[in-house]
């Protein structure tokens, strides 16, 4: 792919290894979950991710620029259909109509609480997953745009500020997070097993 990292403030790495040019199918015996963002505005996308848990591979992601239950609801319902997902994260106080229609029938749904510093911690998470190699990501150039884009510089008061050249229009970045956070806190949970 060729992606250089010519600036610290990056923030995700190692994206010419880990972005995979292929075209994926639901595997039998795999997990997969969904990372959801809502499209709130009139130039904002819905985004899709969807992480095959077993391989740690975002295998798909899909973006879709309307709005209400009918534009947001149905494709997500249909993708639901394909991958069957253990679970479906998205962020809670975002669009939550959408997300207690989709409950009532039957999806996954896992609302998060995304304040800033959960954000933040999502996002940092997901970016040392890129750091250690330990994920790959199928080849969209929306996204690879995001990610090789995104920045965060840390404010005087310790705050963190993030943006990339797609700033208000694509939230890539959220969404491959809300679903890497099923790996996260499988990981923590496994750590904890006593034998």
């Amino acid at each position: 792919m060729g992606v250089q990292v010519v600036n610290d403030n990056l923030l995700f790495r190692n994206l010419d290894v880990l972005v995979i040019d292929q075209k994926f199918e639901p595997i039998p015996n795999h997990q997969y979950v969904f990372g959801v963002d809502w499209g709130m505005y009139q130039n904002d996308y819905t985004i899709v991710a969807v992480l095959d848990v077993t391989d740690s591979t975002f295998v798909s992601v899909e973006m879709f620029k309307r709005f209400g239950w009918q534009a947001q609801g149905t494709p997500i319902m249909s993708l639901y259909e394909r991958w069957k997902p253990t679970d479906i994260f998205v962020e809670q106080g975002m669009n939550n109509e959408n997300a207690n229609e989709l409950m009532s029938k039957g999806l996954p749904i896992r609302m998060i609480n995304v304040t800033l510093s959960k954000k933040q911690s999502l996002v940092f998470s997901l970016a040392s997953a890129f750091e250690r190699k330990e994920l790959k990501v199928v080849n969209n150039g929306l996204l690879v745009h995001e990610l090789s884009t995104y920045q965060i510089d840390v404010m005087p008061d310790g705050r963190c500020m993030e943006y990339h050249e797609n700033f208000g229009q694509t939230n890539f970045v959220l969404t491959l997070a809300l679903a890497w956070y099923y790996k996260s806190i499988r990981k923590i949970k496994t750590m904890w097993v006593y034998k």
